[in-house]
């Protein structure tokens, strides 16, 4: 399982931080009617959906992993009720009661979330919006070559694949560029928008108060969209870091190779990220956050930590610029970035992609990390970024280094002694 978060709070809310192992998102409205289905506290899980045998009985000398397949009624998205937690000690594991879930079934596999908290108006309504992925694989089908009534689990790609039943929602509504949104008051799973991606999928969705608008990083092209309306989501425009912003940090402007994914073809290889049709290194942007008037972004390439200013309504300024360099002790991705109330930028890790094809390991194996970085105060001009160098490590996991982070990081409401949430503070 992987996490994405970013920070949401309305003026008078604040949170305090809450790091995990799966893919958490504090629900922050700024108002919230009791008789709604999703209310503030509320936390967002994003899952694998988990296998299953297409049949219940092997026929003698078949491998069963190529007749595993995505469990189309597994969960992909939960939200849980935190609104009251025991406070027993640091590092408990936590029972919430569920309070909602979706299936692979009706929205296929998301990893960026995003919230819009606002009360509702002519530009929109408070909900919870997720983005489809390929973080938990990309897998397909070819035609039923066996006859057993069903589509053959494949590896390669070939003339008739298609993705599994699962992988993305279903065919007629969204596919690897969808974003979807469930609303706050009904629970209802609707499309937002559909951004034309070939299977790459969506790094991060980000929202800016301010415009209420969203922005979306799309892995297949590298560009960052802006997005709007009420009910639909619709391009506002586009920022394109390969071209945009690289030539602003003294860096070549690399752009689009035009690759797209094709899994009719024997060049792609499901166990092969490399070729699942993202767009070039220099040019891949993951996790997204909107703080101070800015969208901060993850450029693949290093990693490293970039931001561009917004205008009122949210479009993009021509003033990008580097903020600082991420020290990473095993390749992997900045897939989650939010702030805190001082306006300390917190970074969720995730490994590189692995897929064995049974399903065993979704990341390659080794430490993970939530990071966080303090803005230097006051600025020295005499170093190269505004961020304080040496990044403070929060612990997570079981393990004796506490650094089994999946690539999430949360920002949630304080506690009160009885365990009950306080809206009121940090």
């Amino acid at each position: 399982m992987h996490a994405r978060v970013h920070p949401l709070w309305s003026k008078a809310r604040k949170a305090a931080l809450v790091c995990a192992a799966l893919l958490l998102h504090p629900l922050q409205f700024a108002s919230a009617e009791a008789e709604d289905v999703l209310l503030p506290g509320d936390v967002a899980v994003s899952s694998f959906a988990g296998v299953k045998l297409q049949t219940e009985a092997l026929p003698p000398n078949v491998d069963p992993v190529t007749k595993t397949v995505i469990d189309p009624d597994g969960i992909t998205l939960t939200i849980f009720n935190a609104a009251n937690v025991p406070l027993s000690g640091a590092g408990t594991q936590l029972n919430l009661p569920m309070r909602l879930n979706f299936t692979a079934r009706q929205l296929g596999h998301v990893f960026p979330l995003a919230y819009d908290m606002l009360p509702p108006d002519e530009r929109g309504t408070p909900g919870l919006y997720a983005g489809a992925t390929s973080a938990f694989g990309l897998n397909i089908v070819g035609p039923d070559g066996d006859e057993d009534g069903m589509p053959d689990r494949i590896s390669a790609g070939a003339p008739g694949a298609s993705f599994m039943e699962g992988q993305f929602g279903p065919s007629a509504d969204g596919g690897a560029g969808a974003i979807w949104k469930i609303d706050q008051a009904t629970g209802q799973l609707s499309l937002y928008a559909e951004i034309k991606n070939s299977g790459p999928g969506l790094g991060g969705l980000a929202f800016d108060p301010a415009s209420r608008t969203f922005y979306a990083s799309d892995l297949d092209t590298g560009v960052i969209v802006h997005l709007g309306g009420a009910a639909t989501g619709n391009g506002l425009g586009q920022f394109d870091h390969g071209v945009d912003a690289r030539p602003l940090g003294g860096k070549t402007a690399v752009p689009d190779d035009g690759r797209l994914l094709d899994i009719s073809s024997p060049q792609f290889n499901s166990a092969d990220p490399a070729t699942w049709g993202s767009t070039q290194i220099e040019r891949r942007v993951d996790a997204l956050a909107v703080h101070g008037g800015r969208l901060y972004y993850a450029a693949a390439d290093g990693p490293e930590i970039w931001s561009v200013g917004l205008g009122p309504d949210g479009g993009f300024q021509e003033d990008a610029r580097i903020e600082f360099a991420v020290p990473l002790l095993l390749p992997g991705t900045v897939t989650a970035i939010t702030f805190d109330g001082e306006g300390r930028m917190l970074l969720a890790i995730r490994n590189a992609p692995q897929n064995t094809g049974d399903f065993v390991a979704l990341t390659a194996s080794g430490p993970s990390d939530v990071m966080r970085f303090t803005p230097e105060s006051p600025d020295d001009p005499q170093t190269p970024f505004a961020w304080l160098p040496d990044a403070e490590f929060y612990g997570t996991g079981n393990a004796p280094e506490h650094r089994d982070a999946s690539g999430g990081v949360a920002l949630q409401y304080a506690y009160k002694p009885d365990g009950t949430l306080d809206l009121s503070s940090c």
